[in-house]
């Protein structure tokens, strides 16, 4: 009897699980689609597109070296998907790396010493200068490396050397402390060097700044401060670079490795930013890029412009739509 009944524990327990899992499943196709681009498997730039389930997207994406995640910033359903995909896929694959431009690569060293236990994760959050989301956003995402002991790369280039040259240009890379000049990229690539239209990045980059101008109130402290758009623009370009040279860096050493990189869309839109520069140094490199999108409702027809952002658009319904921050 008591064998019997462990059983029926088991077996009920069993079935819980598997319950739950499928309810959640339910829940996720509520929350977002998924659409796979033709524009990245067809010649001629045609409106039909497909829905793709989430079991489909994890076996697809298995085919890449690197796999680019956009999101906005903060935006609750973006950070829930990106933690399925990542759960599913190191159930999947063994060699996943995770890559993240939300923390810099003089913490490489302290990131490390978080995943294998030997700082606490108050001294990790206080030395990694950890985003005010880690929590809730950027927390389960380590967890899951943790679990699974995968390594994790601090891919951007530390804030103060972005910030000096938003204020004052390339120039400025000169006046660096030589302790951390170790972290600026070796290769800088110029517009002209990069193969896709050299003016579009910059274009769309000056819109997103005229947009958030505008966002802006008077109250702002911002709003009283006077930016040098082409400084800003630097700035967002040696991010870029700093991303690029830290991803392809990890994959000449860990050649078998597959990586997740985690970056605010903008940076991985339509093959441009991070995704460009590493290409660039990486030719070789099979690369595909999950890019997210706003609708009102998912069968509503998308244009060539939100197709081209990415191989796999990620729908997402406005009502889920939380905490959306450019």
């Amino acid at each position: 009897m008591k064998k019997l009944r462990i059983f029926m524990i088991n077996t009920i327990l069993t079935y819980l699980l598997l319950t739950n899992s499928l309810f959640s499943l339910e829940n996720h196709n509520l929350n977002y689609r998924i659409i796979k681009s033709p524009i990245f498997t067809d010649t001629d730039k045609i409106k039909n597109y497909e829905f793709i389930d989430f079991h489909q997207l994890i076996n697809e994406l298995l085919n890449y070296d690197v796999i680019f995640i956009g999101e906005f910033h903060g935006n609750y359903t973006i950070h829930q998907f990106q933690k399925e995909i990542t759960a599913e896929l190191v159930k999947k694959q063994k060699n996943i790396t995770l890559s993240f431009e939300m923390f810099e690569k003089d913490t490489q060293a302290i990131l490390d010493s978080f995943l294998n236990d030997d700082i606490t994760e108050e001294d990790f959050i206080a030395k990694s200068r950890a985003w005010s989301n880690y929590q809730t956003d950027y927390k389960p995402l380590l967890m899951i490396a943790k679990d699974y002991k995968l390594p994790v790369i601090a891919a951007n280039i530390p804030r103060k050397i972005a910030s000096l040259v938003s204020k004052k240009g390339l120039d400025s890379l000169a006046s660096v402390n030589e302790s951390d000049k170790k972290y600026i990229p070796k290769k800088i690539h110029t517009l002209e060097d990069l193969s896709i239209d050299k003016d579009l990045y910059k274009e769309l980059f000056y819109e997103r700044m005229e947009v958030l101008n505008h966002q802006m109130t008077s109250n702002s402290p911002m709003s009283k401060q006077k930016f040098d758009l082409e400084n800003l623009f630097l700035a967002q370009c040696i991010k870029d670079d700093t991303m690029a040279e830290s991803i392809n860096n990890f994959f000449l050493s860990y050649p078998k490795s597959k990586i997740i990189h985690f970056n605010g869309s903008f940076h991985s839109d339509y093959s441009l930013g991070t995704v460009e520069r590493l290409q660039a140094l990486n030719p070789k490199l099979k690369i595909t890029i999950i890019s997210p999108h706003i609708v009102e409702d998912y069968d509503q027809k998308l244009s060539d412009d939100i197709l081209d952002k990415g191989e796999y658009i990620l729908l997402i319904r406005e009502q889920f739509n939380d905490k959306l921050k450019n």
